[in-house]
């Protein structure tokens, strides 16, 4: 319907200038679109971070601050008037290739991301899986110093089936899944 970009640099800025850039643009893309909120079912954004489904609270793993805790949903709903929603990037990534993209079509499918952390969406047979820690495919621990925008590299994987004896690609040998 709509694509607008808006050059922001959230990593160190306070909450609500992430606030009022997300409804900012959220608002622009309805004017678009000529779309008004009230026809609109929901909206949702990706983040940096796993997200707790039970308590919607962004988790302490992203690379911008002021998102991490609870209530951001909320304030960003009730400015925009309309159902809002957070997910991990990388899971929307992957719902977003699943639906109409490289994955479309296919039952399985993983999405891995790479920027100031590593971190993978997965499907498998047709559900979305957020793991037994939130997070399936996150790699808190690798950090870069360098910005999101000088090391992203995106790719997305489909597969129609994997193998039943084929080794899982995050265990080695040893049942380690660094090797």
């Amino acid at each position: 319907l709509a694509r607008a970009t808006w050059p922001f640099e959230a990593k160190h800025a306070p909450r609500s200038q992430i606030v009022d850039a997300v409804c900012d643009l959220s608002v622009q893309l309805l004017n678009l679109a000529n779309v008004t909120p009230s026809a609109v079912v929901g909206a949702a954004m990706g983040v940096p971070a796993p997200v707790e489904q039970e308590t919607r609270r962004v988790g302490l793993q992203s690379g911008i601050p002021a998102i991490v805790g609870d209530g951001l949903e909320a304030e960003i709903s009730e400015r925009l008037g309309m159902p809002f929603m957070l997910e991990n990037d990388a899971n929307l990534s992957v719902l977003a290739e699943w639906t109409a993209g490289a994955a479309e079509g296919h039952s399985d499918a993983i999405y891995i991301e790479v920027s100031e952390g590593i971190g993978a969406g997965l499907i498998l047979s047709g559900r979305l899986h957020r793991g037994a820690h939130v997070r399936p495919g996150r790699s808190a621990t690798h950090r870069s110093s360098r910005t999101a925008r000088s090391v992203a590299a995106e790719t997305a994987v489909a597969w129609s089936c994997w193998p039943a004896r084929a080794p899982s690609p995050t265990r080695s040998a040893n049942n380690s899944p660094h090797g």
